[in-house]
C-alpha cells in the first residue's frame, strides 16, 4: 500500500471497473473479478487488497443509495466522500 489518500483519477477507474463488473453481473455474463483487479493495479499504484476494499467500499455506497450491487464485494461502510461524489456522478451519467 502506498499509504497516500485515493485521489479522483484513482476513484473514477476503480468505479468505472466496478460498474463494468456490475453490468456483467446484471446481465449473467461472466466476469473474474481478480482478472479487473489486475486491469485496475496497472493503471493506478494500489494493491490487490486495496482496490478490493475500495469496491466494498462503493458496494456500501451503492447499497446506502439502494442501487444494485455487487453480492461478491461485501460493503464496508468507512469511505471517503469523494468515492461517494464520483459514483453519484458515475449515476447520473449512465
Amino acid at each position: 500500500m502506498n499509504g497516500k489518500p485515493w485521489t479522483n483519477d484513482e476513484n473514477t477507474r476503480v468505479v468505472e471497473v466496478y460498474f463494468e463488473m456490475l453490468a456483467a453481473d446484471i446481465s449473467g455474463k461472466r466476469y473474474k473479478k481478480s482478472e479487473h483487479n489486475r486491469k485496475l493495479q496497472s493503471l493506478i499504484d494500489r494493491t490487490k487488497g486495496a482496490i478490493e476494499y475500495k469496491h466494498q467500499n462503493i458496494s456500501a455506497i451503492l447499497m446506502g443509495l439502494g442501487e444494485t450491487w455487487i453480492r461478491g464485494y461485501v460493503p464496508a461502510m468507512n469511505f471517503q466522500t469523494s468515492l461517494e461524489q464520483v459514483v453519484v456522478r458515475h449515476l447520473g451519467r449512465n
